[in-house]
């Protein structure tokens, strides 16, 4: 059976606004489907588990550790509900690029921070970038700016599809 095509959950065309992905993902099937998460505790832990799911892949991915990432960093992704969702719902009009350098630009910010707070909480962050390029304190790595941009970016469809 073909899917069929959903269009995005805003009112303008999806080209204009940025979310062509969105659409793609209802018309492989992958829509909603009703789903709501409508508390932000259950929207926090979504964002958490999502992050630490795509975390776990990328460090997999780029260092062979096969081991999933530390929980630690679950309520640092879940951050993105009370932080990510408001920054989204106030630049979903401006430009691709613009979306993308806020989401990458404060991802980092929050990463930081978080690092900071955790290793002043339990010694250390769960993540030392070590002596690698453009690392900042060990927490941060400045070349990682177009993949948190990114990453940012597909939160917004998830987001999206959270409560709509």
């Amino acid at each position: 059976m073909k899917p069929t095509r959903v269009p995005c959950v805003h009112d303008e065309p999806p080209a204009a606004r940025g979310h062509e992905a969105c659409v793609r993902l209802r018309e492989v099937g992958l829509g909603n489907h009703g789903r709501r998460i409508r508390s932000a505790g259950g929207r926090f832990l979504a964002y958490g588990l999502a992050g630490w799911a795509v975390d776990s892949l990328f460090v997999a991915a780029h260092t062979g550790r096969r081991c999933p990432g530390s929980l630690l960093n679950v309520p640092v992704y879940g951050l993105a509900q009370p932080l990510f969702e408001p920054v989204h719902d106030r630049i979903r009009d401006r430009h691709l690029v613009v979306r993308a350098a806020v989401y990458g630009t404060g991802t980092l910010a929050v990463e930081y921070a978080s690092g900071r707070l955790l290793r002043r909480l339990f010694g250390d962050a769960p993540w030392d970038y070590g002596d690698a390029p453009l690392a900042f304190d060990r927490l941060v790595r400045l070349d990682y700016l177009p993949l948190w941009a990114v990453f940012g970016l597909g939160l917004e469809c998830l987001h999206d599809r959270l409560v709509t």
